[in-house]
């Protein structure tokens, strides 16, 4: 088996010094067109919105033979099961061309309804009751 010393790897790059250099630098002339001649710059913003219920008051049973005033916080499985469903409304409501039309005039944007709604990415956080929107577009 050959060996490798550390001095001999250096020696070798160091009398390929200029051709590496050369190669550098075109790379790096090819990067620097390809990223003001070839794409377009694009802008992101993105936020995460909650959609909570706030619990519902309902009196406890071992509370109620004493004093029917008092209530209690309790979330049920039914809450659960609308805020997953609101989840999936809120999301297309987003995406809705009221919603695109609204902000084109909030905005004083030069696009249509179509290009707004498409910029919009609305995304269901896996197992909660949040959701992500973002938006990209060329125009900062």
């Amino acid at each position: 088996m050959e060996e490798l010393d550390l001095k001999e790897l250096f020696n070798m790059f160091w009398s390929r010094k200029i051709e590496i250099a050369i190669i550098t630098v075109i790379f790096l002339i090819l990067g620097i067109i390809y990223t003001f001649t070839l794409v377009d710059p694009e802008y992101e913003s993105k936020t995460t919105i909650i959609l909570a219920q706030s619990a519902t008051k309902s009196s406890s049973s071992s509370s109620s033979s004493t004093n029917p005033e008092v209530e209690t916080d309790v979330i049920t499985t039914n809450d659960l099961t609308l805020n997953q469903k609101l989840v999936s409304t809120y999301s297309e409501l987003i995406k809705s061309k009221n919603i695109s039309r609204e902000v084109i005039n909030h905005l004083n944007l030069n696009k249509t309804e179509e290009a707004v709604k498409n910029s919009i990415t609305v995304s269901a956080v896996k197992d909660t009751d949040l959701i992500q929107i973002r938006v990209t577009d060329a125009n900062p």
